[in-house]
Order: C-alpha cells, then structure tokens, then sequence
C-alpha cells in the first residue's frame, strides 16, 4: 500500500489493525464473471478520521506475455469503480 497507493496509505491508521474480509468478498463476487482474480482481498481498515471503510486489493503479476493483459487489467478496473 505505501508503495503504490501513498496518500491511501497515510489516511489509514494503521495501529488500529484491518480487517481481511475473505468470506464476505466471496458472497460478493460468487455470481460475477471478471475472469481471472488471482490475489484480491477485500479489507476493512479505519481511517484517520475515524471512519471504518472497505478497499479492494488486486495484485496481479503476469508470469508470461498476455497479449490482452492491458485491456483486461482495464475492464477489471472500470468494474470496481
């Protein structure tokens, strides 16, 4: 998170812990056709304001050419906003 996403990363506060929401990410997406989901974890974090809100996290490393891995990193994104 620091390394990617900084300023998110400074708006959590960290030493009240998160929450990894495996179970209730699977009720969520268990009908839904997005193709590939190799590491996404939904997490309920606090912020520094005090307000509890919920991330997703997709990582996503390519261990070999995909010729519509650009395309589909895309659709996943347009799909979570």
């Amino acid at each position: 998170m620091a390394f990617f996403f900084p300023d998110t990363y400074q708006e959590i506060d960290w030493e009240k812990g998160y929450e990894i929401l495996d179970k209730e990410f699977q009720q969520i997406v268990q009908d839904a056709s997005l193709g590939k989901r190799l590491a996404d974890k939904l997490v309920k974090v606090c912020l520094k304001n005090n307000q509890e809100t919920v991330i997703l996290i997709h990582t996503e490393i390519p261990g070999q050419y995909e010729s519509d891995f650009a395309e589909r990193m895309y659709v996943y994104h347009l799909r979570h906003l």
